[in-house]
């Protein structure tokens, strides 16, 4: 994937800060390998043993970043499709934008 930048062409929609795009999967094999192959295709690997929300139980996450609307559904077919290539089961997939971060100097006051 190409790298994402932080600029507005033709009035294109962006981020104040991200939007930041998660894929729920199954867990497979090797967490090694799952991070592994997340990295290979640009993304960020995690799990949790326990979910209490979706009531999932070992699932793994993929996580990435990108400031352009447009950027959204094209990283996350690639990266689903990619994902379901190498044998991973795909949960659920969404996109989230980031409307407060203090990482950026945001403030609750």
């Amino acid at each position: 994937m190409a790298e994402d930048i932080l600029i507005s062409l033709n009035d294109e929609k962006t981020a104040r800060h991200y939007y930041e795009l998660h894929i729920t999967l199954d867990a497979k094999d090797n967490f090694d390998n799952f991070l592994n192959f997340c990295n290979k295709i640009e993304w960020r690997g995690s799990r949790f043993s326990e979910d209490e929300v979706d009531h999932y139980h070992g699932k793994w996450f993929a996580s990435a970043r990108c400031h352009r609307e447009s950027s959204i559904k094209i990283w996350l077919k690639e990266a689903i499709n990619a994902f379901q290539e190498a044998g991973y089961n795909v949960i659920r997939w969404k996109a989230e934008d980031t409307l407060l971060d203090s990482k950026y100097g945001d403030t609750l006051s």
